[in-house]
């Protein structure tokens, strides 16, 4: 059977799940309240329903080479792309940046790019110009760090970390995939993004040694906090690509630390005295919630980049002044003191209005230049039913992408609804595994047979063929 729907369109793919869902769905909601239906599911998967799109909006989260193409057919198409680089947050300078997360070809396929802020912007523009619309916008995720929009949206999960582990904990956030996957090849997946560079490789083997001298340092730094603070609960969150088992050979005997992969950073922000990291990009969230943050930088032979997250944090050079200040911090002091010069910082590299979030400022310039599209892709109801019970009894969770189910997906939806205060109606369609159509009630919908419709293209094929 094939589906067609005529009216406002939008696509939000979704690549790590416990990293980007949330915001996605907060964003959708802000499109489905301007009258669009919203496809919203997992990223390798979406790419055949927007082969029968036109005039819908794309919106995109990375800007490498392999989304050229993407970008291009869709555009082909008459299809609206907007995108932005979900790592755009918190690099060191431009000459590091733009050969991994920047392809000039990709971004000049875009009808708009969202910076996070300023310093993104800035960044963008004299990559490619004034070819392209760049916006600075902020992000969906930042508005989730917004203190009382969090604590609606994950009354859930706060309930469930304040019965699990109270409030005042130290929370841990690490980043060592390379050292950690020994079947993740850094150097092939940076290719892989944006083709393979003697400055790209470079910057690579440079960040692979970074991380090899830091992460036996971090590691004892975690294990003296455990053994110097052994009534306080510690909550590791390892990168969505480390694996918790690794993490759990690494800290046996440290019984207060606790591994949790569960959720996004926003709800564990909520309820920590202090987050411990070294460069990562939760530092510079915690710290726009309003949080203690602390980096960890002991002795290294290379040295340290100057990092956006490190720049609003308290450095910590040794473990004895990491003790000190997660001490003061316990004490319910503000170590990372919210000083003018460090809100200047952060205004320079967050793109914030305080009338209007990030997810309304983004729909708002799509809106501005969309009115109604359409899209033709097959459904099989009784094929999906049954995968939908085969599948209704798994529960992973949190790996990359992981597994959304239907009801997850309905839930999060309306809770955000909710917590906006929206009055929309919308009919909850399951594609298939992890891609939804959220199908606005403004949206016409029309069904046609699939075998008519393959003899009526045969029927056209013939008839263009005849001399």
């Amino acid at each position: 059977m094939l589906w067609t729907i005529s009216g406002k369109i939008v696509f939000i793919p979704v690549e790590i799940k416990n990293r980007e869902w949330t915001a996605k769905v907060l964003l959708a909601n802000y499109f489905l309240s301007k009258g669009y239906s919203v496809f919203l599911g997992m990223l390798w998967n979406m790419d055949a329903y927007t082969k029968g799109a036109r005039h819908s909006c794309y919106v995109a989260k990375s800007l490498y080479r392999s989304s050229e193409k993407l970008f291009r057919e869709l555009r082909g198409h008459d299809n609206y792309v907007i995108a932005w680089d979900e790592e755009g947050l918190i690099y060191d300078t431009d000459e590091h940046y733009v050969p991994q997360q920047l392809y000039k070809e990709t971004l000049l396929q875009c009808d708009t790019i969202v910076a996070w802020g300023d310093r993104h912007k800035k960044t963008i523009d004299s990559f490619i110009g004034n070819a392209v619309p760049v916006l600075s916008l902020g992000n969906p995720r930042i508005d989730l760090l917004n203190r009382s929009m969090a604590e609606k949206i994950y009354a859930e999960e706060s309930a469930y970390i304040q019965e699990k582990y109270g409030s005042g904990y130290i929370l841990v956030n690490s980043n060592f995939v390379l050292v950690l996957r020994e079947d993740y090849d850094y150097l092939e997946a940076i290719s892989s993004m944006n083709g393979e560079t003697a400055e790209s490789t470079a910057a690579a083997n440079e960040y692979i040694r970074f991380q090899q001298a830091l992460y036996p340092r971090f590691l004892a730094a975690i294990q003296r906090l455990s053994k110097e603070f052994p009534d306080k609960k510690i909550i590791l969150r390892p990168h969505p690509q480390e694996r918790v088992e690794e993490w759990q050979r690494r800290i046996a005997g440290c019984t207060n630390v606790f591994i949790e992969k569960a959720f996004s950073v926003s709800p564990w922000l909520l309820h920590a005295a202090c987050v411990v990291h070294s460069g990562c990009t939760t530092g510079m969230e915690a710290v726009i919630m309003g949080k203690n943050a602390i980096s960890y930088q002991p002795p290294l032979p290379m040295g340290y980049m100057d990092t956006v997250p490190d720049s609003v944090s308290q450095i910590a050079r040794d473990e004895e002044s990491l003790l000190s200040l997660v001490r003061r911090c316990l004490a319910g002091e503000d170590v990372a003191g919210a000083d003018a010069q460090k809100k200047q910082l952060i205004a320079y590299y967050v793109s914030a209005d305080g009338n209007k979030s990030c997810c309304e400022r983004i729909a708002a310039a799509v809106d501005s230049h969309l009115s109604s599209g359409s899209c033709t892709f097959p459904y099989s109801f009784s094929a999906h039913l049954r995968d939908s019970l085969r599948r209704s009894s798994q529960q992973d969770f949190n790996v990359e992408f992981a597994h959304v189910t239907m009801d997850e997906c309905r839930r999060d939806l309306e809770r955000i609804k909710k917590a906006l205060g929206f009055s929309y109606s919308c009919r909850f369609v399951r594609l298939e595994d992890n891609e939804f159509l959220l199908l606005n009630k403004d949206t016409k919908l029309s069904r046609q047979v699939e075998k008519l419709e393959k003899l009526r293209r045969a029927l056209r094929k013939k008839k263009h063929v005849q001399p």
